[in-house]
């Protein structure tokens, strides 16, 4: 996505990360997202030392792209990244804390998260709330089904996608019913959803 990256070593990459976004403040997210992502594989142990001495004086873009970058395949699973992890799981900023309960979930949810994540699900914040709806699927499997029903009904539209997701990758049958009555949602990704889940009476025998 960004080409100019691909000649940068770890001291240009450093740079990058520590300048202003290529195509401005709108495209943050992503830019910082390959930049960070790309320190840890070129810097390998030096780019994870790297990342985690950063994140406590970026803003919260670059917070966010931190988080991606220690938690992509294979994650960082070890203590200093879990206490990172979770002192910013109260941050002002939702797409924090949503990179924070996404990267927990990759790391399949690590001693003692699972009650400060669940109990976020009914944050006042939609981001939030749909990384929750991610964490308990990707943690919790079958048991999750319930609370992902339930959030169907959930009056923003991105939860509700994220609920229909998430019962699809479950291939939740007894969901179905449920998701079909969002035909009429007014989220076009929402009135189409649930295609993926497999209807009970075509179940293999």
């Amino acid at each position: 996505m960004y080409p100019e990256l691909d000649e940068l070593d770890f001291d240009g990459l450093r740079a990058a990360f520590e300048g202003p976004p290529v195509d401005g403040d709108e495209f943050a997210a992503s830019y910082f997202d390959e930049v960070a992502i790309r320190i840890r594989r070129v810097g390998d142990e030096q780019g994870v030392h790297y990342l985690l001495s950063q994140a406590e004086r970026v803003d919260p873009a670059r917070l966010q792209a931190i988080f991606v970058a220690l938690t992509m395949p294979p994650p960082i699973n070890r203590p200093d990244v879990h206490v990172l992890l979770m002192s910013h799981l109260d941050d002002e900023h939702e797409l924090v804390v949503a990179s924070v309960i996404d990267g927990l979930a990759v790391l399949g949810g690590v001693a003692d998260t699972r009650p400060e994540v669940s109990r976020r699900h009914d944050d006042a914040r939609s981001l939030v709330r749909g990384a929750v709806l991610r964490y308990l699927a990707q943690v919790d499997g079958q048991r999750a089904i319930p609370t992902l029903i339930e959030a169907l009904d959930d009056p923003d539209p991105r939860v509700r996608e994220n609920a229909i997701d998430e019962l699809d990758e479950l291939e939740a049958e007894v969901a179905v019913s449920n998701v079909q009555r969002l035909t009429s949602d007014p989220n076009p990704k929402c009135s189409a959803g649930g295609g993926d889940l497999p209807s009970p009476s075509a179940r293999t025998v």
